[in-house]
């Protein structure tokens, strides 16, 4: 839904996050992200015992990073999160860094789509720019 409204129908043409952050986990079509926890799951003792071992700020802020549980968006739905917490972060095109704060605010059973819709958008920059060309 997010990067239909943002002009960009291709997959993974920019990078996107949302933050599940109470239940620490991050949905991302960055693959690089997703691979690199697979190789944190798979060798989590030697890497944390090398952090440990560099005992600098840098290294304890990739330690507590490389806790995020990282999953592809076609393996999660986050609306039971969004219905849970009302809230979600997202975060579009890590180059411009578009950070999009998404509200749920109201659902709705009968709800003809099967899949969720913006109801409106507000704030200074609500849509990309249309004339913004690569």
């Amino acid at each position: 839904m997010f990067n239909f409204y943002s002009g960009y129908q291709q997959d993974a043409y920019h990078l996107f996050h949302f933050d599940l952050s109470d239940e620490n986990i991050r949905v991302t079509n960055d693959e690089e992200a997703y691979e690199g926890h697979k190789q944190f799951k798979k060798n989590r003792k030697e890497i944390e015992a090398r952090l440990k071992a560099m005992s600098t700020e840098l290294a304890e802020r990739q330690l507590e990073n490389l806790q995020t549980v990282i999953r592809k968006p076609t393996g999660l739905k986050i609306d039971e999160y969004l219905e849970e917490h009302r809230q979600i972060n997202y975060v579009y095109d890590y180059g411009d860094d578009w950070r999009i704060l998404v509200s749920l605010e109201e659902v709705v059973e009968d709800y003809h789509y099967g899949y969720p819709t913006c109801a409106g958008l507000s704030g200074r920059r609500a849509l990309q720019q249309s004339s913004y060309s690569h």
